[in-house]
């Protein structure tokens, strides 16, 4: 028995396969299941072996690689960019999509993705998450800036969000309670996204020195 072509086509609910023989293009098998790693594995081994499955570089990728080499078959993660055969036709759905991408592999026309090792997805993952926190600690100090205006204090200066000159401006402040209880909630809730932010940024920086390029 020859190799087995599975194209997929991947989404967060349901995910479709078209699975065909490699020589002679001979049709094995189409389908559609729930997404889960589970019925990733049990749509693969319906199948003989050899095996390659070939899904585009998209959000789950690289866990669908993960889930199923080396076991159950090899995964070619293909360019979405170079398959304008499947962006551009107008019959186009999931299970269309499935086919086309086992026919093109069929074919040499995919472009392979080379997927990250474990360990720099890993990295990839934090520097994300480090920049995510950034992002609310900055949300955070604009609504403070905001709230302290209402009161006609203007915040600026590096010390502008400590907890000590966030006190001292609140005895500044009129008789208005529900303001500085507001305040204060917003100042720990950046006192804690600043905890994270140095755990993660510590955490990123042991993982470093694991890539020459970083």
């Amino acid at each position: 028995m020859g190799e087995t072509i599975i194209g997929m086509d991947t989404h967060i609910v349901k995910s479709n396969y078209y699975a065909m023989e490699r020589e002679g293009g001979g049709l094995l098998g189409v389908g559609e299941f729930k997404t889960s790693a589970q019925n990733f594995i049990m749509a693969v081994n319906k199948f003989p072996q050899p095996r390659t499955v070939i899904i585009e570089q998209g959000p789950m990728a690289e866990w669908i690689k993960r889930v199923l080499e080396p076991r159950f078959a090899k995964v070619v993660l293909a360019d979405p960019k170079q398959n304008s055969w499947i962006a551009k036709d107008r019959n186009k759905n999931d299970e269309v999509d499935a086919q086309k991408l086992a026919c093109l592999v069929v074919g040499g026309f995919i472009k392979e993705i080379q997927s990250r090792s474990v360990a720099k997805a890993e990295f990839i993952t934090y520097v994300i998450h480090y920049h995510g926190l950034v992002k609310q600690m900055v949300r955070i100090k604009n609504q403070l800036s905001a709230k302290f205006r209402q009161q006609g204090i203007r915040k600026r200066g590096a010390g502008a969000y400590e907890a000590d000159q966030i006190s001292h401006d609140l005895c500044l402040m009129d008789d208005n309670l529900a303001m500085p209880e507001a305040i204060l909630q917003m100042r720990s809730q950046l006192e804690l996204l600043e905890r994270q932010k140095m755990q993660v940024k510590s955490k990123l920086q042991k993982l470093s020195e694991g890539f020459s390029e970083v």
